[in-house]
């Protein structure tokens, strides 16, 4: 608000100097102020009718369009995160024929810096939105405030993306012997958080509700306790290889001392996956600021939710007299 009131005074001082400049003609200040006010108003009415009819710009829409395209992208982040850590890029330079390089995050992962980088353009679009009048399926009183709280959410949920990436590229990696135990749940968790994300990011596109949102979530939930389970487990074995090993009590003190634990080997692949466990955390903070949306802008139910509803109520035909089966 600081800055409509700044942008506010300069356009006052400024006609204010204008006029006094002019205070020596002092025939013609009055003219000069209505000359003023005259070209402010034609100015503001010109804009204002390019604006809605000639080409509509409307800032509304914009924000609309700016937060489901967000939502999409920290999705394909989220699940190119994954992918990237379990992937191994030194198969690949060696089947290159190239050394292994460090990790480095796909295109595709990059993506939850925009929506880092996003929270100015949602600002200034929210409040621009509050002014305009109600247009499409944008009513007067269309809740934007909430779109911005939509984007909060998503920013949250990006900061943790943006450790999951930092796992990416560390030197510190854990055997690739160690990550196949909970390679194959981190990358269906992953698929899982990102369906979620979509699927919210099409109620907000189509603005309509749908019972998927909920499913999908049902399954990220899920998986993220299978998970759970599987670090505590994992976790247990790897002390107990450690503990009741022959090979660690053969060697000498000196060797013990600098050989490097299993457990002490998967702790990155532990921060990695609870980091992961944090992101779909985080994400529940999305579905509800998308929930929260779509009551208060009275979205509307999904038309796939409405077949499957007609479908499920359907009566099953009874079987006919002259079945074969009934002859039997």
């Amino acid at each position: 608000m600081k800055a409509k009131f700044d942008y506010g005074v300069t356009v006052f001082i400024l006609t204010y100097c204008l006029v006094s400049v002019s205070g020596y003609r002092a025939d013609e200040v009055v003219f000069m102020a209505q000359q003023r006010l005259t070209t402010i108003a034609i100015g503001a009415f010109i804009c204002f009718a390019v604006c809605t009819l000639v080409f509509p710009v409307w800032a509304g829409q914009e924000l609309h369009v700016l937060v489901a395209r967000n939502m999409d992208k920290l999705a394909a982040a989220a699940e190119g995160c994954v992918e990237d850590y379990f992937s191994d890029p030194a198969a690949v330079d060696a089947a290159a024929g190239e050394k292994p390089a460090r990790r480095a995050l796909s295109a595709k992962s990059q993506g939850y810096k925009q929506v880092l980088n996003a929270k100015a353009s949602e600002d200034s679009l929210a409040n621009l939105a509050k002014w305009e009048p109600g247009h499409g399926k944008f009513g007067f009183r269309h809740p934007y405030g909430q779109y911005q709280k939509v984007g909060a959410a998503m920013r949250c949920c990006a900061y943790c993306i943006d450790a999951l990436a930092a796992c990416v590229g560390s030197e510190a990696q854990t055997p690739a012997h160690i990550k196949k135990h909970l390679a194959g749940t981190c990358l269906a968790l992953g698929r899982h958080l990102a369906t979620v994300l979509r699927e919210a990011s099409g109620c907000v596109t189509s603005m309509t509700r749908s019972d998927r949102l909920g499913l999908a979530a049902a399954d990220m939930n899920a998986t993220a306790q299978e998970l759970r389970d599987k670090l505590r487990c994992l976790a247990t074995v790897l002390e107990e290889g450690e503990d009741g090993s022959p090979e660690a009590e053969q060697e000498h003190d000196a060797v013990t001392e600098l050989r490097t634990s299993p457990l002490m080997e998967a702790l990155p692949l532990f921060s990695a996956a609870s980091m992961l466990l944090e992101v779909c955390a985080r994400a529940e903070l999305v579905i509800g600021a998308v929930e929260t949306l779509a009551t208060t802008a009275r979205f509307k139910k999904a038309d796939h939710d409405e077949k499957a509803a007609l479908d499920t109520e359907a009566p099953v035909p009874a079987a006919s007299a002259g079945n074969p089966v009934d002859a039997h």
